[in-house]
């Protein structure tokens, strides 16, 4: 109204509105005060409303008022404004903290994902250097990032990390293009190295630390207040018995899951159960933390070795046979069948080798006589064969130097078992030989009809 006198002129528009603002933000009418601060003329003035603007609602808790003003024509001063108090405030105090949500919201209304990412990501990186053990709320910011990201294409659902921490901070006065206390190029901010991130690798980032969570849930002391690694934190996983967790951490971060520390307890279980005949609840405890068929019909064994096979079918492959057979052989457990019958079809070859290394040369000869058997047509499915030795099928590989491998371990012994061992397995070879030598000469029979023909 004061602007319709005569004597106001256009100099004096700027001071008029922001005494406006100010009287209007003192009284509460914060309405009234950005339209007294949008309507002002002075790009300087305006900026100053603004910045006191920001820190009135944000100090009186209303964020959401202030997120829902539309700032035409002034959006970008309005998200500096937010960035810098943001990043100048201390985040070890919780109230200070706000400004990283204003400007994240800020974002979010204006449908600005990526930049909305960016932004929970920041405020992330700074918990995780300035306020040690805020697992909660680095996980709350990882959920904000990832969920942005997944609102964009493909293409565009990532975002763009500085390589150093140092890049975060910035002067509230000062230029991008100055440093803080000499009139020159800051050449390590203006040559900084920026890093991609993308939506996996932030689902990387968030598992472990829920892992931290986790653990903590469980050994409050296990979680200590620096940096790990995830194999580190794999490792702590294991010994807190969260073994679902650990096989989800260990498939994002291209680790290998924790089978060996399963199949230990899956062993301890079951050689204390057949021993007592009940276990201490500390024996099982690791079986509350995990997915597993509560069934009374079954016993704390056989729930624990389904629990195995169950994330053994997750990733049924032989690196993964391997980790749980060596634990069992080298504990000198005898393996179940149905762990055999997996190692026999994925390398019998090697799991015959594998026996006789940890000295179990009973069940060495065992295979190596049901391989024997299997090459000449008998399950040979079950030994992972695609056929057996036949004069009308293609020739087939048999490992004789593993056989040989068990012969000379045999020989060494000198008890009477080890002699029948011996004795069972040279018959075994010695009537594979002799099926050899038949199926070459009907091969000899059959290649002279085709030439005669």
């Amino acid at each position: 109204q004061a602007a319709q006198f005569k004597f106001v002129t256009s100099d004096h528009l700027p001071l008029l509105h922001s005494l406006t603002f100010k009287h209007a933000v003192e009284i509460g009418e914060y309405d009234s005060a950005y339209l007294a601060m949008a309507s002002n003329p002075s790009t300087s003035q305006k900026h100053a409303c603004l910045k006191r603007f920001v820190v009135v609602l944000a100090e009186v808790g209303s964020a959401e008022r202030l997120v829902s003003y539309p700032y035409r024509g002034f959006r970008s001063e309005m998200i500096t404004v937010l960035e810098v108090k943001a990043r100048n405030a201390d985040l070890r105090h919780p109230q200070h903290r706000k400004y990283y949500g204003l400007l994240f919201a800020f974002h979010v209304k204006f449908k600005m994902y990526q930049y909305a990412a960016a932004t929970a990501y920041e405020y992330v990186l700074r918990l995780q250097n300035e306020v040690p053990g805020s697992y909660d709320l680095q996980l709350k910011g990882y959920l904000k990032a990832i969920s942005c990201l997944e609102l964009l294409r493909p293409q565009d659902a990532w975002i763009l990390q500085p390589a150093q921490y140092s890049d975060l901070r910035v002067s509230v006065n000062a230029s991008p293009k100055r440093t803080r206390s000499k009139d020159e190029p800051d050449v390590k901010q203006s040559n900084r190295t920026l890093n991609l991130i993308t939506v996996k690798e932030l689902r990387k980032e968030y598992l472990k630390i829920d892992s931290l969570v986790k653990i903590g849930d469980v050994k409050p002391d296990a979680v200590k207040l620096y940096s790990l690694s995830a194999s580190e934190v794999l490792g702590l996983l294991s010994n807190c018995g969260l073994y679902d967790q650990g096989v989800l951490l260990a498939k994002y971060h291209d680790l290998p899951p924790p089978l060996a520390s399963i199949t230990t307890r899956c062993i301890h279980i079951a050689q204390h159960y057949a021993a007592r005949g009940n276990l201490n609840p500390s024996a099982t405890e690791w079986m509350q933390h995990n997915e597993m068929q509560t069934s009374d019909e079954l016993s704390p064994p056989e729930r624990a070795w389904l629990y195995l096979q169950s994330k053994l079918d997750d990733s049924n492959s032989w690196e993964n046979l391997k980790v749980v057979l060596t634990q069992m052989l080298a504990a000198s457990y005898p393996p179940p069948f149905w762990l055999l019958q997996r190692c026999k079809r994925s390398n019998i070859e090697s799991t015959i080798r594998m026996c006789a290394q940890y000295d179990n040369l009973k069940l060495a000869v065992q295979l190596s006589i049901g391989l024997l058997s299997a090459l000449s047509g008998r399950d040979y499915e079950d030994y992972g064969l695609s056929h057996c030795l036949h004069s009308s099928l293609p020739p087939i590989y048999t490992p004789y130097t593993v056989f040989d491998q068990v012969l000379l371990l045999l020989q060494q012994k000198k008890d009477k078992s080890s002699a029948e061992l011996l004795f069972n397995l040279k018959e075994g070879i010695n009537s594979h030989v002799k099926l050899v030598e038949r199926v070459s000469k009907d091969n000899e029979y059959l290649l002279r009809d085709e030439l005669v023909r």
